[in-house]
């Protein structure tokens, strides 16, 4: 059996694992994302630290300096693997309308990696900000990457992100970083804006 058909066995109850079911899901949904995004564990260390750094330098916890009570978090950041996807034209057919499969996957794992990071913007305000990595120089439309990451929060559901209207996303910035031919990836900062 390969990994991912394991995990999804332990997943269904075919298989005994000891570990609860929401850890079955998160390691399916890991197994998953290293098999769409191709990346070598080479580049997934390098995205991986990256998620560290960036967890260090936005969370703080002031009960562990003596600050008294903790605040609630006001800016999640997180980073989702692979090759960024840019928001795609819904497809037309005899029998209906359909997003393409590319686009949907992508919004799935936006939304597993909002919510593995624990992302609580709700009904804002917040601002979201986008930096992006792709794997060569083609060139990209930036605003319909925003877009997907914007609906792939949307889908991660209302604690997250209740929508992306202007109500409640009231700033937002997505910037180009570069060509990172190991490790394409998109990180992403919501933080909750003022008022």
């Amino acid at each position: 059996m390969k990994p991912t058909a394991t995990v999804l066995a332990r997943a269904l109850g075919l298989v005994h694992d000891p570990r609860p079911p929401a850890a079955l899901v998160a390691a399916l949904e890991a197994a998953e994302a290293r098999r769409a995004d191709g990346l070598s564990s080479k580049a997934r260390a390098v995205v991986d630290a990256g998620n560290e750094r960036l967890a260090r330098g936005r969370r703080r916890d002031p009960m562990a300096r003596g600050e008294g009570a903790a605040r609630p978090e006001t800016s999640w950041s997180f980073v989702v693997l692979g090759k960024p996807v840019a928001m795609q034209r819904p497809r037309v057919t005899g029998s209906g309308t359909y997003t393409p499969p590319e686009t949907r996957r992508y919004k799935a794992r936006v939304a597993a990696a909002a919510r593995a990071a624990g992302v609580r913007a709700g009904q804002g305000p917040c601002r979201v900000s986008v930096d992006v990595w792709t794997p060569d120089r083609r060139r990209r439309d930036l605003d319909n990457i925003l877009k997907t990451v914007l609906d792939g929060l949307v889908k991660a559901g209302a604690e997250v992100l209740a929508d992306d209207a202007c109500t409640v996303v009231v700033g937002q910035r997505i910037e180009w970083r570069g060509v990172d031919r190991g490790a394409p990836r998109v990180e992403v900062t919501v933080e909750m804006a003022d008022g």
